[in-house]
């Protein structure tokens, strides 16, 4: 590294640069790029800053942060992504481990059965993770056309079960009261 590009990064002390936040990155800097972005979303959206500055504001930088890293969530591992592709691939756990965990034929016995179990417990957790993100069963409220759904409330279905008087009974647990030669008691029972 020369002297001119020791003065666009800043020294670390093991020798290696960082670019700063924000300094010139590759030709480009930063801060004018993020002063031009505020004088053209300014111009752009000139009325809606007009009518509620703060409110604007706070939701684009929301935006921003949302679509910028650090994103929400655990950073996948690759070892793991790797796995998971060659387990799909239909390959066996006994190829997997070799080619994913390092110095797998060196380590000891309980390490390596260790290893290997975290190894497909990370695998079953994403797998598992997928499926409670994205989960496969569709509600009723999905897949009923609107031509389908009544405009007007149903009349409820509930069944009043009154002095020895039979109503409509729609639910299977609970049964009608009938009048019997000692009184009320359940149909099918007497004395």
């Amino acid at each position: 590294m020369n002297h001119e590009d020791s003065n666009d990064f800043p020294m670390i002390p093991n020798g290696l640069s960082k670019p700063s936040v924000f300094g010139k990155v590759h030709g480009r800097d930063c801060a004018h790029e993020a002063k031009r972005f505020a004088k053209r979303i300014s111009k752009l959206f000139a009325s809606e800053i007009a009518s509620d500055p703060r409110g604007f504001k706070k939701q684009l930088t929301q935006t921003i942060k949302r679509n910028l890293p650090p994103f929400p969530g655990r950073p996948t591992e690759q070892s793991i992504t790797l796995a998971a592709k060659l387990k799909a691939g239909g390959n066996g756990w006994q190829d997997i481990y070799p080619a994913v965990l390092p110095d797998h034929a060196q380590m000891d016995p309980p390490t390596r059965r260790l290893a290997e179990s975290n190894l497909r417990s990370a695998i079953r957790s994403r797998r598992n993770a997928r499926r409670r993100r994205n989960p496969e069963r569709t509600l009723l409220a999905q897949t009923t056309p609107v031509s389908n759904v009544p405009l007007s409330p149903t009349p409820s279905t509930a069944v009043i079960l009154g002095r020895g008087k039979a109503s409509e009974n729609t639910h299977p647990r609970t049964t009608p009261i009938a009048q019997g030669a000692g009184g009320p008691f359940h149909a099918g029972r007497g004395r």
